[in-house]
């Protein structure tokens, strides 16, 4: 049964407005980075390198095998590699491919062997459903996996489960899972896409609410991030934690913890650090958003508001902010406390900062006058234009 808490959370889940940022997205595919070759599964239009290792002999060369070349597989799933012959790639795994390749070489060359790798993906058309902020079809590398597509569809929605499943056609279907699994720091299950999958997410049934803000009292604020996670099983308090991908450096763990039935946990205790408390279904994490800041303003490319860190210089935030623009200028940086401009330049730079400090790059003269300047410039261009006039 979900406790009064956990009812009052998730009344608040379908008024917070935003997305919940998803566990274990990849970024920025790199094939020779993030492509395993014991799962990734080939498929027609994956292009493959074939790279005979130790290189080729004269008669080798001879029956038209290339050292290194690329083949691109057929629609049919069939890989044709010169001097080699034919195999039927489709649904290999790279290293599978790799084994098969070095056999079939050997039938002809007894001492050859044969490197793949994969140059480029080829394009999986996938939809997903359900509890997710866009459902609907959409079309990636087939290098990307599940918690991509998810990126795509803009994520979950606030009471979504993390666990999911992958239907394809032809297939059984493949479980998902998002948490995080603690040992390895990445999704217990995120396979990878397969054309014409539908992957396919639901409400959580077994939910730990999780509510990031600032509580005024006891009170929950309805402007909380609100987003339920799977319990996924009975689990200590950091277990969880780990689950979900740690909580970040903007939560005041001090100041957080968990409601039950109007019971408050601290999430930690100085000098014991989390407590041995044993999470429930219903039960509303509440994770306290950090006030303790610094502003950055001026000439970078990120203005705004960071988390205080005592340790931290004032060049060190500006490098947070993205660094100096080139129409900035680092050397008249200032650091303004309570209205006051207390230090500039290099001692403004190697000093660190209180709660609450203000960090300002200027721009430089010609960025800050170039109003005037072009005023300037189209009088001097008037009255040239008028003394041109008169003679």
């Amino acid at each position: 049964m979900i406790s009064s808490t956990g009812l009052f959370a998730l009344g608040v889940l379908f008024s917070v407005q935003g997305q919940i940022p998803i566990l274990g997205a990849e970024v920025g595919i790199g094939l020779d980075r993030t492509v395993d070759p014991s799962s990734y599964l080939i498929g027609p239009g994956d292009v493959i390198s074939v790279v005979v290792e130790g290189g080729c002999t004269p008669y080798m060369l001879s029956a038209g095998l290339l050292p290194l070349a690329e083949y691109t597989v057929s629609t049919d799933g069939v890989l044709a590699v010169s001097g080699i012959g034919q195999i039927r790639a489709a649904g290999l795994t790279l290293s599978g491919l790799e084994n098969e390749l070095s056999i079939l070489a050997r039938a002809t060359y007894p001492s050859s062997s044969i490197g793949v790798s994969l140059v480029e993906a080829r394009l999986v058309k996938v939809t997903i459903t359900g509890t997710v902020v866009r459902p609907g079809g959409y079309t990636l590398s087939a290098v990307q996996r599940v918690s991509a597509l998810v990126d795509s569809a803009q994520s979950f929605s606030a009471y979504s489960s993390r666990i999911g499943r992958m239907l394809v056609e032809g297939q059984n279907e493949i479980e998902v899972n998002l948490l995080i699994n603690p040992e390895t720091g990445r999704p217990f299950s995120d396979p990878y896409l397969t054309n014409g999958a539908v992957v396919e997410f639901s409400p959580c049934l077994d939910p730990v609410y999780v509510l990031i803000g600032n509580r005024s009292g006891m009170g929950i604020p309805r402007t909380a991030t609100v987003e339920t996670v799977d319990l996924y099983r009975p689990t200590d308090l950091e277990s969880f934690l780990s689950r979900m991908g740690g909580v970040g450096g903007h939560v005041d763990l001090h100041e957080s913890g968990v409601l039950r039935n109007g019971a408050w946990t601290p999430l930690w205790e100085e000098g014991e650090g989390y407590p041995d408390f044993q999470l429930s279904v219903g039960d509303t994490l509440w994770l306290e958003r950090l006030t303790e800041t610094v502003t950055v303003s001026g000439a970078v490319p990120e203005t705004g508001i960071y988390p205080f860190d005592a340790s931290v210089t004032v060049e060190e935030y500006v490098a947070w902010a993205g660094g100096v623009l080139s129409t900035g200028r680092l050397g008249g940086t200032k650091v303004i406390r309570e209205g006051d401009v207390i230090a500039s330049g290099s001692e403004a730079l190697s000093m660190t900062v209180y709660r609450g400090d203000v960090i300002e790059v200027p721009y430089n003269w010609v960025t800050v006058n170039a109003p005037w300047i072009a005023l300037a410039v189209s009088v001097v261009s008037v009255s040239v234009a008028i003394y041109n006039a008169g003679h």
